[in-house]
């Protein structure tokens, strides 16, 4: 049973815990692998709880699928069994005789292989406990868990441990509740912020690290706080305002436990909007808030300073970013690094960069940029600007092409993570990139670490066709500042409006390329309009955000009151809102060069959409993307869109409607006074939507963590150009069309992290161009077709995590140049092959990053 083994579990972790704890001090060469352990346990162990508690209020929903909770109690026990290892491990380590190096040598090696076996289990295999958990809460009306976990510090930090020590006294003082984090931007609060968590991760019960930004979603901050703090109390509530939020949860908290532990909120880059002071918990015992921010806010109890970093480790931060080698350190002219580093007044964000930007360059690049920056500073005084003119150098050294696309990342919502695709899909429709081409800006960009670039998913097995769904970016808000000042300073190629902004003139519109209104309560008082002899005409992009509340009169979003003009040269529209509706502008009809559709619902559940102009005005569309919507699947395009190539669905609720397409009889027949309907009864399903004649000329689509969609239309496979079929992570997705093997073009397919698919159709084997196939992650795939053979084309197949019965036929793979698979489909696939060296092996690794 599940019940034992979590609670088993549970107790292994505590006793390890508190096992490590005692002998660190006496064991320190094993003290490294010791902290790792315990940091593991510590993060381990609520999830290990969570488990139990999950099991013991869902019950019910279990029953209705028994091989669930199968799956469940075989990971339980593998997971217990590898703890039981953890434990006896520890106990051997810490028996061995300091003096005997050999054998110390031997087990700090093996704790290190031990750690990274639990740590990549954990990583894993709990997405299956998400997965039922979001699946469950979803079908009780409950948000999705969007989580608001510690970010990782950088990959190296210099100068953090006085500052940790300090920030300790100050903030475990009785009469300190709420405690700043003051300095300039790029100065390394928000890492301070991380490594103080980590530091004190085993004092709290609940660490809540909250992102504000300049603009915050105050009641969305409030719904995450409530998640964070309250997870075990059911339904998220409706809240009417940030006021009424703040006192539920207020008058919630007063049933904490005291001994359950202390609790720390950290607010994150808050600028001087007052309204952010009402995320604090006050005059609550063991509630702490810590608050990362530029300038010294009236409503802290007490606020602490960063110090510079000293002239040494400052050097060190930027030999390493440059990457010096110890003999390229000692050949370096002391003075030139020096003014440097000086000129970056030793902030870690702008070491960082220069650094960066200076690698593999000789001494007259040094000398040029010690002189530019020592010039900025002697004219400039305000240190805020001093420090952008010094990282304006880093830019200067990009190409034409890095640089625009640099300054293109302020069109996207700030202070949040990015989806690398849609960026990407950006750059293809309207900077002629391939999408390779695409990802190769990406990277250099972050080389020099003007972005961030990660992946919610360690893939280790990277290749040409795996996409890019995992792939996120972030930005330093002081380098969206840079990026805003770069774009200013070039021809007027990008507008931003933000919701306090007054109306631009022509001067200012009359070169735009790439417009961006921020939407918000602004309007809604304002009717904020434009004049419409504004030239509009080079308008190649629009961006629209609306991060706060504005309805209409009906609750759902029109945004024709505030925004009537019409944009026709516009090739990309960006839309950003964040709430339970949305009516696209009817000025859309209007934008017959639009090229790319984005619309991404920031909240964090699913929205209606409705508004979709015809064919007819948008028929330069090329690529449509969905974040966050609420819809019938593929049934959203009523009328052909003869040239739509991609279309990508994201986090969307997919649902079935009784008839689709929804036609408004009265909107289309005003006058008409009798209607006749004839029904006959015929073989095809009401849900039938003739996909082929809509989407004409579709190569690829994707569809990433969609709940609710269990089939396909069967009319999908009668696309005649589809190239690309990825559907990833959609856990309700039961069986395939039994007639995709009619997808005659079709070279791509992804299946990975379908976890209820129990098999594939037969007519797979017909897909005769078919190069990629990737199953990885679709745990309860029983088997693969007896014709799996007649894939002549196929090159490559990933099979990590899917241990499906594999058929003798698929020996006659003779196209075959790769098998990616793991320790367990390895010695599958080994006796079926006939060059061992096509199997290549990595580990399953998938992370749950994409719930932040």
């Amino acid at each position: 049973m599940v019940e034992p083994i979590s609670i088993s579990a549970a107790t292994i972790i505590k006793g390890l815990i508190k096992v490590i704890e005692e002998v660190r001090k006496t064991h320190e060469l094993f003290n490294t692998e010791f902290e790792k352990l315990k940091s593991l346990l510590i993060t381990l162990e609520p999830r290990v709880e969570s488990v139990r508690d999950f099991d013991e209020k869902t019950a019910h929903h279990l029953s209705r699928d028994k091989r669930l909770s199968e799956v469940r109690q075989q990971e339980m026990a593998e997971l217990l069994q590898k703890l039981k290892e953890c434990d006896l491990l520890v106990k051997k380590s810490i028996k061995v005789p300091m003096w005997n190096t050999c054998l110390v040598r031997v087990y700090a090696e093996r704790l290190k292989e031990q750690n990274e076996s639990l740590r990549n289990f954990v990583n894993t295999n709990m997405i299956i406990d998400v997965w039922e958990i979001t699946r469950t809460t979803r079908t009780a009306g409950t948000p999705v868990f969007s989580g608001t976990a510690v970010p990782e510090p950088p990959e190296i930090t210099v100068g953090w441990v006085k500052p940790v020590e300090e920030l300790k006294q100050k903030l475990f003082l009785e009469e300190v509740s709420v405690l700043g984090i003051c300095g300039l931007g790029g100065c390394g609060k928000t890492t301070l912020a991380a490594k103080f968590c980590e530091q004190v991760k085993d004092k709290f019960y609940k660490i809540s690290f909250l992102p504000i930004s300049k603009t915050p979603n105050l009641l969305e901050m409030v719904s995450r706080l409530w998640r964070d703090l309250l997870s075990d109390a059911g339904k998220l509530p409706e809240f009417q305002d940030v006021d009424d939020a703040m006192n539920l949860l207020n008058s919630r908290l007063k049933e904490w436990k005291s001994e359950r532990g202390m609790v720390l909120v950290v607010l994150d880059d808050v600028w001087s909007d007052p309204e952010v002071e009402k995320l604090v918990i006050r005059k609550r015992p063991g509630f702490k808030t810590l608050v990362t921010t530029r300038g010294r806010l009236n409503w802290l109890d007490h606020s602490y300073q960063v110090p510079n970093l000293g002239m040494e480790e400052a050097k060190s931060l930027f030999f390493h970013y440059a990457q010096y080698s110890d003999q390229g350190r000692r050949r370096s002219k002391p003075r030139l690094v020096e003014q440097i580093v000086e000129g970056c007044m030793r902030l870690p964000l702008a070491l960082k960069v220069i650094g960066a930007s200076l690698k593999n360059q000789g001494e007259w690049k040094l000398k040029e940029t010690a002189t530019k920056i020592a010039t900025w500073r002697q004219t400039v005084g305000d240190p805020l600007e001093q420090i952008l003119g010094c990282l304006e150098s880093s830019v200067d050294s990009l190409s034409e092409k890095q640089r625009d696309c640099f300054m293109d990342f302020i069109c996207f919502p700030d202070n949040k993570r990015i989806r690398a695709a849609a960026v990407m899909d950006m750059w293809v429709q309207i900077r002629g990139e391939t999408e390779l081409g695409a990802r190769s800006i990406l990277q250099d960009l972050a080389d020099r670490h003007l972005i961030e670039l990660f992946a919610r998913r360690r893939n280790e097995a990277s290749c040409e066709d795996e996409g890019f769904g995992d792939l996120f970016v972030t930005q330093h808000d002081l380098l969206r500042t840079l990026a805003d000042r770069t774009s200013q300073k070039t021809k007027k190629t990008r507008l931003i409006i933000n919701q306090t902004d007054e109306c631009p003139n022509a001067d200012l519109t009359s070169e735009a390329q790439i417009v961006a209104l921020e939407m918000g309560e602004f309007y809604v008082n304002q009717h904020y309009s434009f004049d419409r002899g504004i030239p509009f005409a080079f308008m190649s992009v629009l961006v629209m955000s609306q991060p706060t509340d504005l309805c209409a009169g009906d609750g759902r979003r029109n945004l024709d009151t505030y925004i009537p003009p019409i944009f026709p040269c516009a090739e990309v529209l960006i839309l950003n809102f964040s709430h339970s509706s949305c009516s696209l502008p009817s000025f859309l009809k209007e934008m017959e060069k639009l090229k790319l559709l984005i619309i991404a619902n920031g909240s964090s559940t699913a929205a209606e959409l409705s508004g979709l102009p015809p064919s007819s005005s948008l028929k330069n569309l090329r690529s449509v993307r969905l974040e966050r919507i609420s819809l019938p699947i593929l049934c959203t395009f009523a009328e052909p869109f003869l040239r739509l190539q991609k279309l990508s669905m994201v986090l969307c609720e997919v649902r079935e409607e009784e008839s689709s397409p929804v036609f408004e009889v009265p909107n289309i027949f005003p006058e008409m006074t009798e209607i006749e309907i004839e029904y006959r009864g015929e073989e095809k399903s009401p849900h039938v939507f003739d996909i082929p004649n809509i989407l004409p000329e579709i190569t690829e689509i994707e569809i990433d963590y969609c709940n609710g969609l269990e089939r396909l239309p069967t009319s999908v496979c009668d696309i005649p150009n589809l190239k690309k079929l990825s559907i990833t992570n959609c856990h309700d997705l039961i069986e395939l069309p039994v007639a995709i093997g009619r997808m005659s073009k079709l070279e791509v397919l992804r299946l990975r992290a379908c976890t209820s698919m129990g098999s594939l159709p037969e007519s797979i084997s017909e897909l005769k161009k078919l190069k990629f196939l990737n199953l990885s992650g679709c745990s309860n795939l029983s088997s693969l077709p007896e014709t799996m053979g007649e894939l002549q084309g196929l090159e490559t197949i990933d099979v990590r995590g899917c241990s499906a019965r594999l058929p003798v036929t698929v020996m006659h793979l003779k196209g075959l140049i790769r098998v990616i698979c793991d320790e367990e489909t390895e010695k599958m696939w080994k006796p079926f092959v006939e060059r061992p060296e096509l199997l290549d092996m990595h580990k399953a690794y998938v992370s749950l990053d994409f719930l932040q």
